[in-house]
């Protein structure tokens, strides 16, 4: 909310309190009616029988009394707020920001009042708003505090849209609209199922998922409040670099990081190392560790991806599984691998900093961390039993894809990226491993190289991520093999006449250069030189046997095909040699 100043009270501590300056006394606690308390905003000795009413905001009555707090809901930013107090001081007028966080409480009206009824003007932005409003009197005590929600509806995006792409059973649905910078969105299918990502600093977002219907809704929300919108029917959208989806990953999964699953170990110069094993006879997976020398235990460990700090995402384990709570895990703390499920909160980690390492904590029960259990498996704990990530700074992105490299001597382009630890990486709807004829890096990471492919076609490749046989990631990269046109290129003419005339010139390294005359090649084709010789060649022009200028036309072709543009060369011969007569004998 934003501060708009007011007629301060007489009371020292109010206009600390405005001044933003107090302090809480050491001793601070809760008044009675269970206001949060703040390290920014003192509590005040609350005045036996005292009130503090909020009766109406912008003259209307609230629109809902259910709950501890009465809602009352508005259409304007800057709002008036009818309140009545048992007592004459300083109105003082608290927004309480994030309701679980009282270190964001702020001051944001102050007005001299008598006891009975007064009006105080303060400004909330869009949201919901939970507002506490008390008397500081001048003997530095205060009234009991009234507690109301301000709410201004959040403004639905005006452009939001779904598109759709692909064909009967591989259709691909895509969500893009316009809302408030760094909002939370929420699209749920017909299925039911939920995918999530958040507005960029612009407020654009979207995001892509597999379904056949082009039918969803999407939530919005921001400073406490959310909003639902149905997205207008785009259809098919348009094919090209115009095409709004291709922005866009399937599934968003920005929140990871991938890397060795490594704890930090209580033994010096050790890590713990992590391993999945069957439970029991049946197909559940758990979680095993086990301390050893850091060298070994980087070696041994299984890959994983994690939230990236202060984010909350899945646990994602060799590329196709993901870490949950097991129903059992009241009990026994038991904690299992499952079938990723994108919407499912149970698979859902925040990974919070502390001061050493980042714990993981369950979002399906805040008091619940991955900790490691005395049998030796990985369980769920309490926070003092949490086990801290090592190896934090080997971590990569979840995905990403670089700029191609072109190689077009060697026909060939060069694919790379990072990526979930075992997730599959596909292009154009195949496997890496099948379409490539290289591929390195470890776990987190991935190249390929494509090659045999054609000089001066543009083509479109889909890269895609998948984790078991979920999209969680894709882009697309247009690419083109294009030749370096040929340069410097120059006739050449020898002192010993007897040699022939040369065309000199750079082309694509490797290169062949072939000399027409009128449309039909003559002399000998030359390979260009390599790399190093910076794709240098010379050729030899056979002889007109005739005078004057004779003009060649150059080209290089790859693969037997002619690329880029040709060029012409003029070559002076000179005059011919006349005979104008001839004695005999002579």
């Amino acid at each position: 909310m934003k501060y708009r100043p007011f007629l301060l009270g007489t009371a020292v501590l109010t206009a600390a309190l405005c001044a933003g300056t107090a302090t809480a006394p050491e001793t601070a606690t809760a008044n009675t009616t269970g206001a949060q308390t703040s390290a920014n905003i003192p509590q005040l000795p609350v005045i036996p029988g005292s009130s503090t009413t909020i009766t109406a905001v912008d003259g209307a009555a609230p629109e809902s009394t259910s709950g501890d707090r009465p809602r009352f809901d508005v259409d304007r930013n800057d709002v008036t707020a009818t309140i009545e107090s048992s007592a004459a001081g300083t109105l003082t007028v608290v927004d309480r920001n994030d309701p679980w966080n009282a270190d964001d409480d702020e001051v944001v009206a102050t007005t001299a009042v008598t006891a009975g009824t007064a009006d105080v003007e303060f400004t909330v932005e869009d949201g919901r708003w939970d507002i506490d409003a008390f008397v500081v009197t001048d003997d530095d005590r205060q009234t009991s505090p009234a507690h109301a929600a301000v709410r201004k509806a959040l403004a639905e995006p005006e452009d939001l849209k779904i598109w759709q792409k692909g064909s009967a059973g591989n259709r691909r649905q895509t969500v893009i609209g316009t809302t408030y910078p760094g909002a939370r969105i929420r699209v749920v299918d017909v299925y039911d199922k939920e995918y999530r990502t958040t507005a960029r600093p612009d407020g654009v977002f979207g995001l892509s998922f597999a379904g056949e219907f082009s039918i969803a809704t999407v939530f919005i929300a921001v400073d406490n409040d959310e909003i639902a919108a149905t997205p207008q029917q785009a259809g098919a959208p348009p094919v090209g670099p115009t095409d709004p989806t291709l922005v866009w990953p399937i599934v968003e999964d920005k929140d990871l990081r991938g890397g060795r699953a490594l704890f930090t170990s209580a033994t010096v110069d050790e890590a713990v190392a992590l391993e999945p094993v069957r439970s029991g006879e049946g197909l559940l997976q758990e979680i095993t560790w086990d301390s050893k020398p850091t060298e070994q235990a980087t070696a041994e460990t299984l890959s994983w991806a994690v939230p990236k700090t202060g984010t909350t995402a899945q646990v994602v384990v060799n590329g196709n599984r993901c870490v949950q709570p097991a129903s059992s895990a009241a009990l026994d703390g038991r904690v299992i691998l499952s079938t990723c499920r994108t919407s499912d909160r149970v698979q859902q980690f925040t990974a919070v900093e502390r001061t050493g390492g980042t714990v993981l904590q369950s979002r399906s029960n805040r008091d619940w961390y991955l900790a490691l259990g005395d049998d030796g498996r990985v369980v769920v704990g309490s926070s003092d039993d949490a086990a801290q990530l090592a190896a934090e700074d080997d971590y990569s992105d979840s995905w990403s894809v670089e700029d191609p490299v072109a190689d077009v001597a060697d026909r060939s382009i060069t694919l790379s990226g990072t990526k979930i630890p075992g997730a599959t990486v596909m292009i154009n709807g195949a496997p890496i491993e099948s379409v490539a004829t290289r591929a390195a890096g470890d776990d987190s990471t991935w190249t390929t190289t494509l090659r045999n492919l054609p000089v001066g076609v543009e083509q479109t490749l889909v890269i895609e991520q998948l984790v078991g046989s979920s999209i969680v990631g894709q882009e697309e990269r247009t690419v083109q093999l294009d030749a370096t046109d040929l340069a410097d290129v120059a006739d050449h003419f020898d002192d010993d006449v007897t040699r022939p005339a040369q065309v000199t010139g750079t082309a694509v390294p490797g290169a062949t250069v072939q000399l027409l005359r009128d449309g039909a090649p003559v002399g000998t084709p030359v390979i260009a030189g390599d790399e190093a010789a910076g794709g240098a060649f010379t050729v030899d022009v056979p002889a007109p046997n005739a005078g004057g200028v004779h003009t060649v036309t150059v080209e290089q072709l790859l693969d037997g095909i002619a690329v880029g543009p040709d060029r012409s060369v003029d070559l002076d011969y000179g005059a011919a040699v006349s005979i104008e007569d001839a004695e005999r004998g002579r």
